[in-house]
């Protein structure tokens, strides 16, 4: 079952304007709402204060990870597309170990990160 507001694209527009608006206005000091969320993440943010620079580098490894397993299909893909089509033999040679040196290059920054 699919929910649909019941509002013309205007209303919406208005709404949506609306809840952006409210996201990041800022609160007074009196709010008490804010002041609860500011308490909760300021204890949130203690737990991890101390661990700051493993988080770092867990959170650094992650993106090497994604970026790695993106950029290895992207490089399989150049060579296939690109490089086995070249007319002679020995041309497309030369690229296509290089490529693979590239290729073995971010395995081997992936397996790091993955470690």
């Amino acid at each position: 079952m699919h929910f649909q507001f019941p509002w013309t694209g205007a209303q919406k527009d208005a709404a949506r304007k609306s809840l952006l608006a409210a996201f990041f206005v800022r609160h007074d000091q009196t709010d008490p709402a804010a002041v609860l969320w500011r308490r909760r993440f300021g204890k949130f943010v203690s737990y991890y204060r101390p661990h700051l620079p493993l988080l770092a580098a867990v959170l650094s490894c992650a993106v090497l990870v994604a970026g790695t397993a993106l950029a290895l299909p992207l490089c399989a893909n150049y060579i296939t597309s690109h490089l086995t089509g070249l007319p002679a033999a020995q041309d497309g040679l030369g690229p296509i170990l290089a490529m693979g040196g590239v290729m073995l290059a971010i395995f081997a920054v992936q397996a790091l990160a993955t470690y």
